[in-house]
């Protein structure tokens, strides 16, 4: 497969990728497979905001970053796919179209098999597939949890693999020699698409890759269009296990992994270095193993960044590993009717980027803002010609109804002050949305007509504004004079303990004339009893 051939497939984001799996596919790989809900994208965006620092520094710096991103998952344990649960994975992670239902994909031989619930016998080629560990488990000592990693453990043909054995990847110079061989697979197609080139894998004496030769007398190669396949996940497994107890250096592991990290080394042999680099950039990513990476993540929880993110090998294995074509920024997209995001796209030449949209009608593009105009769908591409070769990346867009706010409300606010008092805003503030969603917010408060010097009843406004739309709403507060206390009265002192106080007036009139009627009473009784007296002589 050529370098300029190859790259017309660089990986395309799930969405996008779902909405054209029935159609012809530039490359000789499939164009079709079970397709997972996880995507680059979610798994992917909020760890790249937090550690940009990681992804500028590159090394060590970035190791670390992505080792404890793809070794811890969401419940905080490893969640690698047992041994035995391989069987049911590889339904997921690796099934092609067939005339009478899915195949399982075989890296190795290029086989259509049906799907098999467990290992079976075989004497040749085509008999049955089992679980190859592409990091053979004598490498690291069968230790977990490696052992049953699904991203690097792949279904392929049971005769090949076995002869595989645990031989290093390498380029085969010849297959003449004691115990070589070369294994043929034919093209496979449905409905006259083609998902699977005529291919080989060999077994034979090593072939110096860049100058760098292997110590080993037999080597593996795989078909050219599984080479970048292989040389991502070597390089997933040196990031996630490098200088651990899972680290593949023993036996023949030891030609192609180290134990420790070095600008010149990271993880990987000289070898070894300058053979995954050569595979990465000559096969680059393809459908197949991004919709792959998605199941992977739907069953164990993590993903291959390298599968994700070719360029990401740059700064950890070396500038030999720089992909030739276009990066873009996102790859999804959600937006609101006449809401507006700009995306970025550079081509690995510098060349000058083109951009399209599928439905200008439903999302329209000017040098990367992206500006949505109606529910739907649309697709827009990012293209650059390199080398008299178009390249490109898409990025998916969904148009949502767009929610706008649409009235303020405020509540339990103060509202009496007295004079000399410090106006403040203490109530709280609620955005109202044309969805019936609310939110509490923090208003700009506006009481520049009120006067705390002096009584009266003042406005208060209040505003918030998000995107093009501002609301408010206000409230009254009255201020008024603080209140008089009464004058107290006058206390008795110890040294005139009888002063009184003054009486009030009906008290001194009560007491005159009772006084009056007291006296005239004494008299009339003294008239009368004189005038009895005066009657009995």
């Amino acid at each position: 497969m050529s370098i300029k051939r190859s790259f017309l497939c660089v990986f395309l984001s799930s969405l996008a990728l779902s909405l054209s799996l029935g159609a012809a596919f530039a490359t000789n790989e499939m164009s079709k497979v079970n397709a997972a809900t996880p995507s680059p994208e979610t798994y992917w965006n909020t760890w790249i905001s937090n550690n940009q620092a990681a992804l500028n520094a590159g090394g060590t710096t970035l190791v670390t970053a992505l080792k404890q991103k793809i070794t811890q998952v969401a419940d905080g344990k490893d969640n690698t796919v047992s041994y035995n649960g391989l069987w049911s994975a590889y339904k997921e992670s690796d099934s092609v179209p067939g005339s009478s239902g899915a195949y399982i994909w075989d890296l190795y031989g290029g086989f259509q098999y049906a799907y098999q619930s467990s290992g079976k016998s075989y004497s040749k080629e085509g008999d049955c597939y089992n679980r190859e560990h592409s990091i053979p488990k004598s490498w690291f000592g069968e230790a977990k949890p490696a052992y049953s990693d699904l991203i690097h453990l792949v279904p392929t043909d049971g005769k090949v693999n076995g002869v595989r054995s645990n031989y290093t990847f390498g380029e085969v110079q010849s297959t003449s020699v004691s115990g070589g061989y070369s294994y043929p697979f034919p093209a496979r197609s449905y409905n006259s698409v083609q998902y699977q080139a005529a291919g080989v894998s060999k077994l034979g004496s090593p072939k110096a890759i860049d100058g760098t030769t292997t110590s080993q007398t037999l080597v593996f190669e795989p078909d050219d269009q599984y080479k970048g396949d292989f040389a991502r996940i070597y390089m997933y497994f040196a990031v996630r296990y490098g200088g651990g107890s899972c680290a593949a250096t023993k036996t023949q592991g030891a030609s192609i992994f180290t134990s420790t990290f070095t600008n010149s080394n990271p993880y990987v042999t000289d070898y070894g270095k300058k053979l995954l680099a050569k595979w990465h950039v000559q096969d680059p990513v393809s459908e197949k193993e991004t919709i792959r990476n998605n199941a992977v993540e739907k069953l164990q929880g993590n993903r291959n960044p390298f599968v994700d993110f070719p360029e990401w090998a740059n700064g950890i294995f070396g500038s030999d590993y720089s992909t030739v074509g276009v990066r873009i920024s996102k790859t999804a997209l959600t937006l609101l009717e006449n809401q507006s995001e700009t995306i970025t796209a550079t081509a690995s030449d510098s060349s000058p980027i083109t951009w399209t949209t599928s439905n200008a009608a439903v999302a329209e593009v000017n040098n990367g803002k992206i500006t949505a105009k109606s529910v739907g769908n649309a697709i827009i591409r990012a293209s650059a010609t390199i080398d008299e070769v178009e390249y490109y990346k898409e990025c998916s867009v969904t148009v949502n109804k767009a929610v706008q706010l649409s009235e303020l409300s405020t509540s339990g606010q103060k509202t009496e002050y007295y004079i000399g008092d410090k106006f403040s805003y203490d109530g709280t503030c609620t955005a109202h949305y044309t969805n019936g969603a609310t939110k509490t917010v923090v208003p700009s408060v506006d009481s520049s007509k009120v006067d705390m010097t002096k009584e009266g009843e003042y406005h208060v406004n209040l505003g918030y504004t998000e995107g093009d739309v501002h609301v408010s709403c206000g409230y009254d507060i009255i201020v008024k004079a603080k209140p008089v206390d009464p004058t107290p009265d006058e206390p008795v002192t110890p040294d005139n303990p009888h002063h009184q106080g003054n009486l009030p007036l009906w008290v001194i009139v009560l007491i005159i004339v009772g006084g009056f009627v007291l006296i005239v009473g004494i008299a009339l009784a003294v008239f009368l009893i004189v005038r009895k007296k005066h009657k009995s002589k």
